[in-house]
């Protein structure tokens, strides 16, 4: 659980608007989770609030690094 995700101000917007505009409920979510870790909240916290698993965020925090934002929708 020590990978960080550091946003620079393009793929926050980017990640905004996947949040806010797309179609796909669970994109919104992943978009959600990586939004509040660029943010500065903790795996723990993410967790709690979105009543998810730590290994949900593992899975898109490695997408994300991987392939960056397009890497959400698959």
């Amino acid at each position: 659980m020590t990978r960080s995700v550091t946003l620079d101000a393009r793929q926050r917007q980017a990640l905004l608007d996947r949040y806010r505009k797309d179609r796909d409920p669970e994109v919104r979510f992943r978009a959600h989770i990586l939004l509040l870790l660029g943010d500065g909240h903790t795996w723990a916290t993410v967790c709690t609030l979105l009543f998810c698993s730590s290994r949900t965020i593992d899975r898109w925090v490695k997408r994300f690094h991987a392939e960056g934002v397009a890497g959400l929708a698959g």
